[in-house]
């Protein structure tokens, strides 16, 4: 089964939502609060078997005047639901243009739609929905034909051959279970041990077989055991256990691959998998090879079903291909998704996090990006003690020349960005233009000098000396030295202390420019980590109110409001 088109009204956090996924294979990804949970709560509803309670807090904003409805239309359907007396007569067609059509014609591919309505008497209503017909009361038994499978908080369920389990639906022969139940707690571990029940035993090995494929941690064998910890006499006794133990007590990364693989193989038409925070209790090498698996599963095979998932993992996002990504924003309750254009997988490769992010700030360089970091500490101080982090800001590398490239892609995702640069290099009225046109907030430094030049020349001679004393940290006293000689233009050898120097009737502004020419030149402070640490020597210059009106305080105070004012 595969979902062509969703539309959700008045549900939760969202008032308007409208998806057709391109592909079987779609991980949301965005900020904290975006409705990325909300949009595979809303498909469960409407075509999972669970019955939902509602509440006045599933409306949007409280309100019950507005009825809550959740409308998905389904293809890929399995031959025993296309006869009419289950949904034959509800056919709709569904174009490769991805457009619906209520009366299928010529190639159209046959589809369903399903709509879930709530109003105010908070009871819940699902119906297979046409134009031409009536609406049809939809059965829980009917919602099974879509197969979904939802990894949540049920996972130890899915492990037992509990009414309702993925394991129960797997096993054939179920009396036989039941039989040997009579006297189990007679004979106990005894009557139960690995073998005795082969029909069960088989669905845990066949279990077995595709949770190993997703990367879980197994023994030799899974088979069917006593869960010691019941005591009723119903197959919710039986747990599936690995080499004698129960499932259960496994890592919950594992137990959450097990009850997964459990589900999909319990589906023979191809499910439609829903999981919300994938990389939930794995490492990051089983999240990779969880995702892909589950990406071959669907894409390699027309029947492979679909999955849709959600993460907060950049690991998640760098092992996907732009066609696989859904990127949520949510504006005033109108939520949407948008796909990356393939011209964006460099990015993605090269700067995740920032897919995860609510607003962006998009620096030149790593130098720019670390002391922008090095504020952080000082900032907060100055906002209630928030970072930017927790109004979910993310820094991103520019990486150099690309960063007006860079800045517009995200912002075509919807993320609102602002960029700092350098103004050594001045940019072309197109690429001004194209920052202008996505609303794109650009900052930079005055006077055409790169960003070193803006710090030595702006701050305090203390705070020169500081920076020199930094740069000397790391390199050897003497060289570093006397390659500053040419520049300044210095015959006689120079001391470390900024103070003495006396250069052929530099001026200071002269001798600080040159200085951070230097510093440029050769890479002083070129990573995260020098540029962090610059960064805290301006905080508390700028805390100390040295060079407080400068150009480069002023720029800093652009990116500072920005980032709290957002």
């Amino acid at each position: 089964m595969h979902i062509r088109e969703i539309v959700i009204a008045n549900f939760r956090g969202i008032r308007a939502f409208v998806w057709q996924p391109a592909a079987p294979f779609t991980c949301i990804v965005g900020a904290g609060d975006s409705g990325k949970s909300t949009i595979l709560d809303a498909i469960e509803l409407a075509l999972g078997t669970r019955w939902a309670n509602f509440a006045d807090v599933d409306f949007t904003d409280g309100d019950t005047s507005l009825t809550i409805e959740i409308t998905v239309t389904v293809g890929g359907l399995p031959a025993s639901a296309l006869r009419e007396n289950r949904m034959g007569m509800h056919l709709r067609g569904w174009r490769h243009g991805r457009a619906l059509r209520d009366e299928p014609e010529g190639d159209d591919e046959p589809v369903v739609t399903v709509r879930l309505t709530v109003d105010a008497s908070l009871e819940p209503e699902w119906e297979l929905v046409t134009d031409r017909h009536e609406a049809r009361t939809l059965s829980q038994r009917d919602r099974a034909l879509f197969g979904v499978v939802r990894l949540g908080g049920d996972v130890e369920r899915h492990l037992t051959w509990a009414q309702g389990s993925a394991l129960a639906r797997l096993s054939a022969d179920k009396d036989q279970a039941a039989t040997i139940l009579a006297d189990a707690y007679r004979v106990a571990r005894n009557r139960l041990g690995a073998g005795s029940l082969p029909t069960l035993d088989a669905a845990a090995a066949q279990v077995r077989e595709q949770a190993v494929a997703l990367g879980a941690y197994a023994g030799a064998t899974y088979h069917a055991g006593l869960d010691t910890q019941r005591s009723s006499m119903s197959l919710g006794t039986l747990a599936m256990h690995d080499d004698g133990v129960p499932l259960r007590q496994a890592g919950l990364g594992t137990r959450r691959l097990v009850a997964l693989a459990a589900q999909r193989s319990s589906i023979p038409d191809g499910a439609i998998v829903l999981i919300d925070e994938v990389e939930h209790g794995l490492e990051p090498h089983r999240l990779r090879h969880a995702l892909q698996v589950l990406r071959a599963a669907t894409v390699a095979s027309g029947q492979g079903g679909q999955v849709i998932l959600t993460t907060h993992s950049s690991i998640s996002v760098v092992e996907l291909a732009c066609s696989q990504l859904a990127v949520c924003r949510r504006t005033n309750q109108q939520v949407d998704l948008r796909t990356p254009s393939p011209e964006l997988q460099a990015i993605i490769r090269r700067q995740p996090e920032a897919f995860l992010a609510r607003c962006l700030v998009v620096c030149e360089g790593k130098t720019e990006i670390g002391i922008i970091r090095g504020l952080k500490r000082w900032w907060a101080q100055r906002h209630n003690d928030e970072p930017f982090d927790a109004r979910g800001v993310v820094l991103a590398d520019g990486n150099g020349s690309q960063v007006v490239a860079t800045a517009c892609s995200l912002a075509s995702l919807g993320y609102s960005v602002a960029v700092l640069r350098d103004s050594d290099t001045t940019l072309s009225s197109d690429e001004s233009g194209k920052l202008t046109k996505a609303g794109i907030r650009y900052i930079e430094w005055a006077e055409g000098v790169c960003t070193e030049q803006r710090v030595f020349l702006d701050v305090s001679a203390t705070c020169v000396q500081a920076l020199l004393d930094l740069a000397l940290q790391d390199r050897e006293e003497q060289s570093l030295l006397d390659s500053l000689r040419p520049l300044l233009k210095e015959k006689t050898p120079i001391g470390r202390e900024f103070a003495t120097w006396d250069a052929d009737a530099k001026s200071d502004r002269e001798l600080r420019g040159a200085l951070g020419a230097v510093a440029h030149k050769q890479s002083w402070f070129k990573n995260v980590d020098g540029g962090e640490r610059v960064g805290e020597l301006l905080a508390t210059e700028l805390a100390q109110s040295h060079s407080g009106s400068s150009h480069l305080a002023r720029a800093l105070n652009e990116v500072e409001q920005w980032m709290y004012g957002n």
